[in-house]
């Protein structure tokens, strides 16, 4: 159990001085009568609405687009998919992991994961288990969007690292 005492804390759309906040395993159990003794503004936690977690192993990769043929999206695109088609399970939750601890230290308890990346090269739907592990490890609350990815682009066959998404069909994503 711990117990805060902010010098404001967001109420019923309202910043209230004076109380005192009781958490107990993550959940606040009672707000009472404060002291103002700990600084700042104690505030609910932040959602992040659309993540790609495993997006986190492109920072570095993608901003030099004029090393590739394709430049701007079309460029960053290729590095994602080159990224998908090397990661293992071990890696990819590894990223999942460093990405939901950064969110936690910025104040989001929450995320809507918009997942796509399903497969190990082994594993159907090993990468489903490894975000899911991954938020639970870090302890940040997470819904899977999850995706049913079909196509590589209009009238194309999925193809490279974009395999690692497929599912071979609705009823075996569903």
């Amino acid at each position: 159990m711990t117990v805060y005492h902010p010098e404001l804390a967001l109420i019923n759309g309202e910043f209230i001085p004076n109380k005192s906040i009781t958490v107990e395993d993550g959940t606040i159990t009672s707000i009472g009568e404060g002291d103002n003794s700990d600084k700042g503004a104690f505030l609910p936690g932040f959602i992040n609405a659309h993540s790609h977690a495993f997006q986190r192993g492109l920072r570095g990769r993608g901003e030099n687009f004029e090393r590739n043929d394709f430049g701007g999206f079309w460029g960053w695109r290729e590095e994602m998919y080159q990224l998908v088609d090397e990661l293992t399970i071990d890696q990819f939750r590894g990223l999942c992991v460093q990405c939901f601890s950064e969110m936690r230290d910025a104040g989001i308890t929450t995320v809507g994961e918009f997942h796509y990346f399903h497969h190990d090269k082994e594993n159907d739907f090993a990468m489903d288990i490894a975000v899911l592990e991954a938020a639970d490890e870090v302890g940040i609350r997470i819904v899977l969007l999850h995706a049913n990815y079909a196509h590589g682009g209009f009238g194309k066959s999925l193809s490279g690292g974009q395999r690692r998404f497929a599912t071979a069909s609705l009823g075996a994503w569903w």
